[in-house]
């Protein structure tokens, strides 16, 4: 009885100061998500392409594609899909950026790497904008990052 008791009040303790780690792993976990948000959330950017010339499948003229991107250099370059900016041949009539504050700036294609379904926008009015720090290596097609 009495090795059974302390087996049980040692499992208890085992569990309590797994919690108690975990619920420590977690709270750090959580400082350092919120650290890596507030570094990198100004360098993130919504990407609004405009097509008015498309159909869409309801019969409305024009649809709106939205995406993400991200800022590459602090003169306002802006690496995202080519799927937001383009439909099926057709590059968007009007690209619009919205920065960290929401504030939109007019975006211009330019350039798309269609192997790797990446496409750079410029846009001026981001200039000075924080930069996501790249590292620039030969690719490798087929090569996974």
């Amino acid at each position: 009885m009495h090795t059974r008791r302390t087996v049980v009040i040692t499992i208890a303790l085992l569990l309590w100061t797994t919690v108690c780690g975990a619920q420590n792993l977690l709270e750090r976990f959580e400082h350092e998500v919120a650290d890596l948000v507030e570094m990198c959330a100004p360098r993130i950017v919504s990407v609004q392409a405009e097509f008015p010339d498309y159909v869409t499948a309801s019969g409305e003229n024009g649809f709106l594609n939205v995406g993400s991107g991200f800022v590459v250099d602090t003169a306002g370059y802006v690496v995202t899909s080519t799927a937001v900016v383009t439909y099926r041949s057709s590059v968007a009539d009007a690209i619009i950026v919205l920065d960290y504050a929401q504030t939109p700036h007019q975006a211009m294609l330019f350039g798309v790497d269609s192997s790797l379904q990446v496409a750079f926008l410029y846009v001026p009015s981001l200039g000075r904008s924080p930069a996501v720090e790249m590292r620039v290596e030969p690719w490798e097609s087929g090569r996974f990052a």
